[in-house]
This record gives structure tokens, C-alpha cells and sequence, in this order.
């Protein structure tokens, strides 16, 4: 995930890795994610393969620290859609694996193990995650509006 790492960087996001460079799914990585996401605040997660499964548990979970994920051959089928926008990379090989339910699915000609290393991919992420700060602004400007008319809902004034 290095150079997406760097690329995200240079577009002005804040990267923060968990702390662990191989997961094996067994030695408390979903804990450490959910602690990560609860000490830096609101996020969005990028998570390659069992990165990005991880990801999905979380935002399937209803992790108030989620606000969306973008996963990068995540190794999941099936119906999958969590509450936050959910934004799936397909290799040529992740082919294989039906997925519906993500806000966007879409795949590339390169190899799983290639994904986050693809420039295409990284250009794709880099819109991803600009759509959901867009939103997630857009979702704040209207909480702020509500508090300058003293807007009440489901109430009288």
C-alpha cells in the first residue's frame, strides 16, 4: 500500500496505518482498526484484500467512526451494503468473486496483488475519496444551516 500511501499524501488526505504490515485475520487486526478509527475520529478506510474485508465488518457493524470504505479486491460475495458509501476495485482474477451492493464496483486490467500499486487505481481512489469528503461537507453544511435558521425538527418553535 505504499506508493497509494504516498499518492493519498500528496493529494492532501491524512494517512494513518493501523501498525501492522502483514494481517493474517487471527492476531487482533479488527480490533486494532476499530481502535484506530475511535483515537483519530471520523474516516474513510482503504483497505487492500483482507484490508479491506476488515473494512466491511466494520462499516457493516455500524461503526460510528466510518464514513465510507474503498476496497481493493476485497475477498467478499454476495449482497454487501453497508450504510456508508462502499466503493469496491475488482482485479481480473477478483472477476470471479459476484458482488452487488457497493455504491460503485468497478474493475481494472491488472492482477490482485498489483491493485494498490495500479496508477489507474490510484487515480480512481483519489476520486472515491473526494466524492465522500464532498458529501460528508455537504451532509456538514446542512447540519450548520439547520443550527443558523434554528431550524427544530419534529418540533414546534
Amino acid at each position: 500500500m505504499g506508493p497509494l500511501h504516498n499518492r493519498l499524501e500528496a493529494e492532501g488526505f491524512e494517512c494513518y496505518a493501523p501498525g501492522f504490515e502483514t494481517q493474517t485475520g487471527v492476531h487482533g487486526e479488527l480490533d486494532k482498526l476499530a481502535r484506530t478509527l475511535r483515537e483519530i475520529g471520523p474516516a474513510v478506510v482503504v483497505g487492500h484484500s483482507l484490508g479491506g474485508l476488515q473494512a466491511i465488518i466494520l462499516a457493516l457493524a455500524d461503526n460510528p467512526h466510518m464514513l465510507g470504505v474503498v476496497g481493493l479486491g476485497t475477498p467478499i460475495l454476495g449482497w454487501v451494503h453497508p450504510r456508508v458509501p462502499y466503493f469496491e476495485a475488482r482485479s481480473i482474477t477478483d472477476g470471479l468473486l459476484p458482488l452487488w451492493g457497493p455504491t460503485e464496483l468497478k474493475r481494472f486490467c491488472t492482477l490482485h496483488v498489483l491493485l494498490a500499486f495500479d496508477g489507474g487505481v490510484h487515480n480512481w481512489v483519489v476520486e472515491k475519496l473526494q466524492y465522500i469528503q464532498k458529501l460528508h461537507d455537504w451532509e456538514d453544511d446542512l447540519r450548520s444551516f439547520g443550527r443558523d435558521a434554528d431550524l427544530q425538527v419534529g418540533g414546534e418553535r
